[in-house]
Parts: structure tokens; sequence; C-alpha cells
């Protein structure tokens, strides 16, 4: 397979941990100098001492994972000039800021708002259907599979996610072995917000879980509660993450450009079966490109609502892989509750759960070929109305968790077959205005000629549609020319043996 195509690294600038949380966006005030004040991260090259660095320079070493580390400006030095004394140093293979994260005033505000829910509502909830994740889960659970969350932490006691969480987490920020999500009521970064990242791991966990309910999740956290860390943290996190053996990395966090420190964790996952996964950002725009999500070796997701239209807050950019629902997703919060929020984090999370259905089928996939069937499993949404002008920036498609499994079931199941080949239905686009040309293609066993009748939400027929070589085409008119009312429709196949159920179902939309 070709279909992942590989991003330049951008050059080192400056950077910002976010998390969609009920947050504004933490991105940095344009100008604004972001850094832990005093510290500077260092690689070193190979066979190269830290503390024939530290004595030739008068630092002192702050936190260490070899080669990388951090240290403290020394006397008589500024953070500007002691870096480009580093960069210079033979010994020194890459110098840094310890750059951390805020979150500033004229930022959109994005709300997590707590709701009134029970473990039905989220299990059932429509994006559930819209992904189709019972079809999915006839197939594939996630089973042996262990997913790193790197995050605010997970309430690992919340009844949805009983037995999900395995032991072995741990805190970065309070540096203990307990990564639980919370929040302490108070506003500890001064920007007029209280505890604005609480709960984000917590969703994103249960998001994990909505899709592959037998993953086993690892919560690592990075992210305090008011949504902030460093880059030297989050590397933490993953060597951490990996270190215990994790087969999928979720990062719901990113930088506004590349962290060699970051890109130093990342770079053993290439050319094995660990995959990562991060969103492309919040801020509705093509530019900066996020850090990890704008790297090669990570899946970049963008987010969509609830018709398959670009969310207005979701970056977009190239380099995305793939799209995935971020607009009102119902997940467990941090409080043994439930929350409705929106960001690329949850559209992050349901990719991260879909890849673990499809490692749980075949374990040793590797990161490409990986990548490469999340990017088939999507329908496809850039000539939805709303989505032209982000055409070849949305990547592949919105992402489908059946369409994912059915891409690898035939190679994985042979010998003991876990896939029936029951005739599907590929509709687009999905939905459609009326009068607008809509493909219907039967996939599996549909190479023969039949019709396609479509029926009303009460039951009664709409129209029929001829099938030639199990394709077809409708523009939302009856069998007497007329547009149909807005509103959804089911299509059944007759003619065609083994398809006569319920295959699909279209939107149509007003003209």
């Amino acid at each position: 397979m070709a279909l992942r195509s590989h991003r330049n690294k951008s050059s080192l600038r400056r950077f910002v941990i976010w998390a969609w949380l009920p947050l504004s966006l933490a991105v940095g005030r344009s100008g604004a100098e972001e850094y832990l004040p005093g510290v500077l991260h260092v690689e070193l090259v190979p066979g190269a001492s830290i503390d024939l660095l530290n004595d030739r320079y008068g630092s002192t070493s702050i936190d260490s994972l070899p080669p990388l580390y951090q240290i403290s400006v020394p006397e008589g030095e500024t953070e500007a000039s002691f870096l480009l004394l580093l960069l210079a140093d033979p010994d020194v293979a890459d110098a840094e800021y310890s750059w951390e994260s805020e979150t500033p005033e004229g930022i959109r505000q994005m709300v997590v708002t707590a709701v009134g829910a029970t473990i039905e509502d989220y299990l059932d909830q429509g994006v559930a259907e819209r992904l189709r994740l019972a079809d999915a889960h006839a197939h594939a659970r996630g089973e042996g599979i262990l997913i790193a969350v790197i995050d605010t932490g997970v309430l690992a006691s919340h009844p949805a996610l009983q037995d999900a969480i395995v032991p072995g987490g741990w805190d970065f920020v309070d540096d203990d072995s307990d990564p639980a999500d919370s929040a302490d009521g108070i506003d500890n970064d001064d920007d007029g917000l209280t505890d604005e990242g609480a709960g984000h791991g917590t969703m994103v966990a249960g998001i994990i879980h909505l899709v592959a309910p037998e993953a086993r999740l690892l919560p690592i956290r990075v992210l305090d509660d008011e949504g902030q860390s460093t880059t030297f943290m989050v590397a933490r996190a993953i060597r951490y993450a990996l270190d215990q053996g994790a087969d999928l990395v979720n990062l719901s966090l990113g930088l506004t450009e590349q962290s060699s420190v970051i890109d130093n964790e990342i770079e053993p996952t290439e050319d094995t079966s660990v995959g990562l996964a991060s969103g492309a950002g919040n801020l509705g725009s093509e530019d900066p490109e996020y850090y990890p999500a704008g790297d090669s070796r990570v899946l970049s997701i963008a987010a969509v609502d609830s018709m398959d239209i670009k969310a207005d807050f979701s970056s977009w950019h190239s380099s995305v892989d793939v799209s995935a629902p971020g607009q009102g997703i119902l997940a467990p919060y941090h409080d043994g509750g439930y929350a409705v929020g929106a960001g690329t984090s949850f559209a992050t999370a349901f990719v991260t759960g879909i890849a673990a259905l499809l490692q749980s089928i075949d374990p040793n996939l590797n990161q490409d070929d990986l990548y490469d069937l999340v990017e088939l499993g999507t329908v496809p949404i850039d000539d939805l109305p709303g989505n032209e002008p982000y055409e070849g920036e949305l990547g592949s498609g919105r992402v489908d968790a059946f369409e994912a499994v059915l891409t690898l079931l035939p190679t994985a199941a042979a010998g003991d077959r876990l896939h029936d080949r029951t005739p599907r239905l590929v509709i687009s686009p999905n939905p459609a205005p009326a009068g607008r040309t809509i493909n219907l293609s039967l996939r599996n066993g549909g190479d023969r000629n039949g019709t396609a009748i479509l029926v009303d939400a009460l039951g009664r027929e709409a129209g029929r549609i001829p099938l030639s070589g199990g394709a077809g085409t409708w523009t939302g008119r009856d069998g007497s020319g007329r547009n149909l009312p807005a509103g959804l429709y089911f299509i059944r196949i007759a003619g065609i043996s083994g398809a006569a159920a319920n295959l699909g179902r279209v939107v149509l939309l007003k003209p």
C-alpha cells in the first residue's frame, strides 16, 4: 500500500502544548515568549557526557531522558545566549527552549458541558451507529491491544470504564503512580478559567473504549488540570508508553511546530507496529500545521460535525490523514458523570479506537500498513456541500469502523473466516441535496443486476433505482421525477441473493 505521503518537518521556532478541553484552545499570543525561564532542553550526540557539559558551562541537570536532558541556564547567561552556545557545541545534537502552554484571552471559548446522562446514553449515542460500531464489533473489539492515553489522566473508577484501565500508568505532573483525572478548584495559570483541563483525559479514554471495548487503556498524565505541560514531559510520557509495551499512543495534544525532544521519542516507532494519532488542531485554520500531527509517523485527524462537514473549529491541512466526528460527543467525565464536548482531541480518540480494532485482527501490521488501512476505511466527504473549500485537506474521508474492519478481514480470516462477505452498499455523497447525483455501489457479490428500493422513515416506498453490475445513481427524485422531501431514506436491494435486508441509509437535504 502507498497511501501515506511523508511530510517535511518544519524548523523549530516556538511551541504550545494544547488539548481540547472545556477550554479556549491553548495557543500562544503572537510574539510572546512562553517557555520555562532558566531552563533549556538539550540532546547530546552519542558518547557525550552531560556531566562534562554542565562542568563546561556551569549548568546543572534538572531532568534526564538520555540522550535528552533538561538543564539550567548558568548565571550570567540568558536563555537565548546559552541556546546559541549549546547549538555550537560539538557534544550537542540539538537544543531548544522548554516551551510551555497557555490559554490566553481572545481565543474562542470551547466549553465541555457536564450533562445528566446514563451509561446507556453513552453507549447508544448516534455516533456509534454512524460509525457502524455494532457491525465492526461483530468481528473485532480491540482484544489484546494496549493503548496509552497521554493526557490529563483518567478517572479509572468511572462505571463506563470498568475493567478497561490497566495498572502501570504514571503521573508525570505529580511524579507518582496515580494518573487520576482531577480538579483542584484553583485558577493556577491566572487566565480567568478554572480547571479547564479537568475531564479531558477521561473523555478521550471513554471514546476509545466506546470504539474498542476490549482494548486495555494505560493512562499517562502529562497535562495538569489547566491543560498545561512541557515538551520534555510529553517526550518522557511517549518513552514510558513504549517501554510499557503500548501498541497505540493517543496524543490529543499538540505544538505549533516541531519539537526535537518529542521527535526523538517518536522516531523509534518508525518501521514498527506501534501507531500514534494526534489532532490537527482547533484553530479553524490551515496554518500553523500542528505537531506531532504533522509528522509522517503520526496519524493527523481533523474533526467533522454530525453531517460530516468540517467542524468550524477544526484546522485542516494537506497532511491530515482522516477526519472523524468531533462535535456533540458524549463521554465519561472526571466527576463520575458524563459530558458533551467537541474538538479534534475527541476525533483523534475515535481513530485510535478504530486502529485498535484493526490491530486486534492482525497484530503483525506494521505502522505504514495500519495507517493505510485506517485511511482506506473511510467514507468520502470532500464533495459534501460545505467541504468543497477543504478538498484534499480533510484526509481520505470520515472514518467508518466497519469499513475499516472490512479492509482487513478477507486476508486476516483465511482458514477461519470471520466475515461472511454479505453484500454491502456504499453511498456517496451522503448526505446530499436533492437534484445532485448520488452514486450507489454494491460491494462483495454486487456485480449483478438488481434494484435498490428506497423507503422513507414511515416505511413507505419512495422510489426504485436500477442497478447494473451492482452500481446505480439517484438524484433524489421519485419514480415520477419529482424531488422527494428532505429527510432520511433507507435502501434495500432486490434481485441480488443475500442483499434483501436494509443495507444503507441516505440523508437527503433541501435543494
